[in-house]
């Protein structure tokens, strides 16, 4: 007999629109559409396909200051119309400035009025 077990989610997302940039591995930037954040990631879509468990770091302006925080692929999956891809960065809690950027980012986003998303199953946490 198979058991399925149900994900569970240690952050709760929140649904949020918006550029977003990051280097992959090989220091390439890529440019993505945010489709949520929570405090442990993000989930975006972008026009091509990055390995999971790549090592990404994430560019931000925060207060006058150029930060990153460290980041790695959790899952990527091909989109409806075939030309992108979801993806889903696990935020590296081991960055100086991720938890800092990720509350931020959180803040805007209820700040904004939106609401907090259900749990895919294919969601970076």
């Amino acid at each position: 007999m198979n058991t399925v077990e149900k994900e569970t989610r240690r952050f709760t997302r929140v649904a949020t629109e918006g550029a977003v940039q990051f280097y992959d591995g090989s220091g390439t930037l890529n440019r993505a559409t945010l489709s949520d954040v929570s405090y442990g990631g993000l989930r975006m879509t972008l026009g091509r396909y990055i390995r999971p468990q790549t090592l990404v770091q994430v560019p931000v302006a925060m207060d006058n200051q150029q930060l990153s925080f460290p980041a790695r692929v959790a899952w990527c999956i091909p989109a409806d119309d075939s030309a992108h891809f979801h993806l889903g960065l696990k935020a590296d809690h081991g960055g100086k400035y991720t938890m800092a950027i990720l509350s931020s980012w959180v803040l805007d986003a209820v700040q904004a009025g939106n609401e907090a998303c259900g749990c895919g199953a294919e969601a970076a946490e």
